[in-house]
């Protein structure tokens, strides 16, 4: 006996009362698969009750010939293979991790196939970047807040936009600091102010230092910005480019404002300056020029500017 269950799926359909289904369906003979197919109908409730059955066979007026009965194992094995789900329906749970519990389905196009180490990269630019326009945004606040608390103590006290500084002495460096200040007691500076992403809601910010990451340390009792920081060797950078004797270095955050007055660090600048020039000579230069990097005419093994670090080897 053959039934052709995609008739009862187009068909079925509720009934006045809207408590039971009336399902219609066709079957094949058993022996006679030639002939018509037998028109059935099963009327039953919800829970799967039967109320009542025909079919426009010999036996169909008993209400319970054999083509009702194949209707009705039609239907449990539709309603069964309905809420089993095959192999190729589940997810593959073979590779989930230990803590994974349930992975949502989603379409293939919106799926991550990337390695972890390239997710934590894009983990780590995003960060980069939702800190420094946290910074952007801050930034003139921050300088609005620093003006009044030097205005204290400073006669004449102001800060001014700042532009790109260029130095004939080292013109393949640039510098562009935060502010310009100057006051009458203490001449014409420069200020570099950092708005901590990580920090924004800190209370007390010289409790944070040397916290590890943080650019502020305590030395002796004295907070004060880290010399080894990278912060430290972009203000003295500035200090040089610009030719100004000080810098006033501003952390702020949204509950506490820190400043330090950074001055010229001759020793350092001349123990970096020479690094930075054979890199610039050997690095920069020839790729600018020549693109001689890019083309593999230059290998270059390591490059360091920091005066921390080991020189730079370079071979032809």
């Amino acid at each position: 006996m053959n039934l052709h269950a995609a008739d009862i799926v187009k068909k079925s359909q509720h009934t006045s009362n809207n408590k039971c289904r009336l399902v219609f369906a066709r079957v094949n003979h058993s022996q006679r698969s030639g002939e018509t197919p037998l028109k059935t109908w099963i009327v039953a409730k919800e829970d799967g009750e039967v109320v009542t059955a025909h079919c426009n066979c010999m036996a169909g007026l008993s209400e319970s010939c054999s083509h009702v009965g194949a209707v009705l194992f039609a239907i449990e094995a539709g309603v069964k293979m309905r809420e089993t789900a095959s192999c190729t329906t589940e997810k593959c749970k073979w590779l989930m991790p230990s803590h994974v519990k349930k992975i949502p389905a989603a379409p293939v196009a919106m799926i991550d196939f990337s390695s972890a180490k390239s997710k934590k990269q894009k983990l780590d630019d995003a960060i980069a970047g939702r800190t420094v326009r946290y910074g952007c945004k801050y930034e003139a606040t921050a300088r609005k807040q620093y003006e009044g608390v030097q205005s204290l103590h400073h006669q004449g006290f102001s800060c001014k936009d700042s532009r790109l500084w260029l130095n004939p002495q080292w013109p393949y460096m640039g510098a562009s600091p935060d502010g310009c200040v100057t006051c009458t007691c203490h001449g014409t500076g420069i200020c570099e102010i950092k708005c901590p992403h990580s920090k924004q809601e800190e209370a007390n910010l010289r409790l944070c230092a040397g916290e590890q990451g943080f650019c502020l340390v305590n030395d002796g009792g004295t907070v004060k910005l880290d010399r080894r920081h990278a912060y430290y060797h972009q203000i003295q950078a500035q200090l040089h480019l610009v030719d100004v004797d000080y810098c006033d270095f501003v952390v702020w955050t949204k509950k506490d404002l820190f400043v330090e007055r950074i001055v010229r660090d001759v020793d350092l600048w001349d123990n970096i300056i020479p690094r930075v020039e054979r890199f610039f000579r050997l690095c920069v230069l020839p790729e600018v020029l020549g693109q001689q990097l890019t083309r593999g005419k230059v290998k270059v093994i390591k490059s360091w500017c920091a005066h921390f670090f080991p020189q730079e080897h370079v071979s032809a």
